[in-house]
């Protein structure tokens, strides 16, 4: 009798806790396209925190383009969105709630990183000391003392 008494107790109790944790996560997801609107492939987009900014949960963009974030507490995030040689791309602030479980993010389009090299100039000095097949040479013009 007291060991089904206990085993009543032990169940009450884990069903008491299971009904009372509620769900508080969410989803977000979105679309990546570049400038040509195809799907950028690969592009990383970072979840971030609209409070302090803080990175939490990273996700790369599959053939379509389609970038997802699972089991997100419910709150209010930034999306980073960068791809090489394309400028990063910020997203609206996006929350996610009780109400609002799953979100979904207008469509990003990232455009090209317009990146200019600046002109370079070659210069070749001679080593003070060089040794050729027959013999060692000692360049004066780049001594010390010079």
């Amino acid at each position: 009798m007291k060991r089904l008494t206990l085993n009543l107790i032990i169940f009450s109790f884990c069903f008491i806790s299971v009904t009372a944790q509620t769900n508080q996560r969410g989803k977000i997801s979105l679309k990546v396209f570049n400038q040509q609107k195809q799907p950028a492939e690969n592009a990383t987009v970072e979840l971030l925190r609209t409070k302090d900014s803080s990175l939490v949960k990273t996700a790369l963009s599959d053939k379509t383009g389609t970038a997802e974030f699972e089991n997100v507490l419910f709150g209010t995030y930034l999306l980073k969105t960068t791809l090489v040689n394309h400028e990063k791309h910020f997203s609206d602030a996006v929350t996610i709630s009780a109400d609002q479980p799953f979100a979904t993010v207008a469509d990003m389009m990232l455009q090209p990183a317009s990146t200019q090299l600046k002109g370079i100039e070659v210069t070749g000095r001679k080593p003070f000391i060089q040794r050729l097949g027959d013999r060692i040479v000692v360049n004066v013009e780049n001594s010390i003392v010079n």
